[in-house]
Parts: structure tokens; C-alpha cells; sequence
């Protein structure tokens, strides 16, 4: 029997846009675990607990909302690329702004991918198609 894959971990602080998310990965077939992380600091603890020496690997992923409470998306983004255990952990950051700055200072931070929240829940396939394409 193979090892699991490694997670990805999912952090969205809103249940409906976490479930609708979920809920297209697993028709899509993606081919790991998701963990949610309903805010910035508790991405951060289970990160940096995974990042520690031990028998518990990193994700493989991190699909990252930017509006969070407790610690902001964007300081999560700049935390994870700080530690470097975790830099080169793709993350692809999914959030509601379009706004350009927001873009731009994602990517200089290191994001892999930044893509909007869909508008309609067919169209969250293509979030998981983006998802496998960005696994290691």
C-alpha cells in the first residue's frame, strides 16, 4: 500500500465558497486530500507545525483566499515565503478582488497563480484543473 498524497491545504474563511470548492474538486477527481484553514493565523500554525522536523510533510499546496481575519492573506503569502522549508510551496491564490495591485504585489510575493473566485459554481472546475496543473 502507497503513502497518501500530500494534502492540499485550503485556507477560506467562507464556509459556502470553502464547500462549493470542495465540492468541484471531488467531482473533478483531484488527487488529494484538501485540509481547510478558516483563517490566516491557523494556516500559519499548521504550516509552520508541518514545515518542523517529523514525520508530518508540508502540503503540496496551499489554494489561498486573501480577505482573511486574524492574519491577511498577503501576510500569510509573505510568511510562507520567508521560511525556507516552505518557499518553494506553490501557492495559488484565489480571492473575489480584482484588483490589479493586489495581483501584482501577490505575484511579487511569490504566488504561483492568482485567479478569481468564480461566479457560477461550474466554473470552479477549472480551479481544480489549476490546482493539479501547480502540484509538484
Amino acid at each position: 500500500m502507497s503513502a497518501p498524497s500530500a494534502a492540499v491545504l485550503l485556507v477560506e474563511d467562507n464556509a459556502d465558497d470553502a464547500y462549493l470548492l470542495l465540492t468541484a474538486f471531488r467531482e473533478f477527481g483531484f488527487p488529494r486530500a484538501i485540509e481547510v484553514a478558516s483563517d490566516g493565523e491557523e494556516a500559519l500554525l499548521r504550516l509552520e507545525a508541518e514545515a518542523s522536523p517529523g514525520p508530518k510533510a508540508s502540503p503540496a499546496l496551499v489554494i489561498l483566499d486573501l480577505n482573511l481575519p486574524k492574519i491577511g492573506g498577503m501576510e500569510v503569502l509573505r510568511r510562507i515565503r520567508a521560511q525556507a522549508r516552505l518557499k518553494a510551496l506553490p501557492v495559488l491564490v484565489l480571492t473575489t478582488s480584482t484588483q490589479e495591485r493586489e495581483r501584482d504585489e501577490a505575484l511579487r510575493l511569490g504566488a504561483s497563480a492568482f485567479l478569481n473566485k468564480p461566479m457560477r459554481y461550474e466554473e470552479y472546475r477549472g480551479i481544480a484543473e489549476q490546482a493539479v496543473r501547480l502540484l509538484p
